[in-house]
Order: structure tokens, then C-alpha cells, then sequence
């Protein structure tokens, strides 16, 4: 970020912590979304069920135990 403004790198922290998940579950829609793009090379991928390839139990556990929630204190 050689030669960026302050300015310009405070603005776009803001912007980007903003629109980042705190917690980052896997979400159905977005694999789906990622299946589409890869069938168009990959036909076979059309006949993936999404559900089957996330597990958003390791995600909550870690939020259960406090690790993200501590990640996010001052």
C-alpha cells in the first residue's frame, strides 16, 4: 500500500471491517453461487448438493468457546 493516503487507507479499513462477517459461517447460497461458476468448466458440479460440502458446527463451536467474541475485544 506503498503510496496511499492515510486518508484513503483509514476509508477503506472502515468500508472493508464493515462489510466483513464477525462470525464467519458458511452460508448455503454463497457455495451454490461458487458451484455455478465452477460447473460452467465443470459440468458434473450441477449435480453437487451445497449442503454436503459445509459444516458451520466448527465455526459455532469456536464462537461458543469465545475465541471470535475475544478477537473483537479491546
Amino acid at each position: 500500500m506503498r503510496g496511499a493516503s492515510e486518508e484513503s487507507l483509514e476509508e477503506t479499513y472502515r468500508y472493508t471491517a464493515a462489510e466483513i462477517e464477525q462470525v464467519p459461517v458458511p452460508r448455503v447460497d454463497v457455495i451454490k453461487s461458487a458451484l455455478d461458476m465452477i460447473s460452467l468448466q465443470y459440468p458434473q458440479t450441477r449435480q453437487t448438493d451445497p449442503n454436503l460440502i459445509i459444516d458451520p458446527s466448527f465455526v459455532k463451536r469456536i464462537e461458543q468457546s469465545g475465541f471470535i467474541g475475544s478477537l473483537y475485544r479491546k
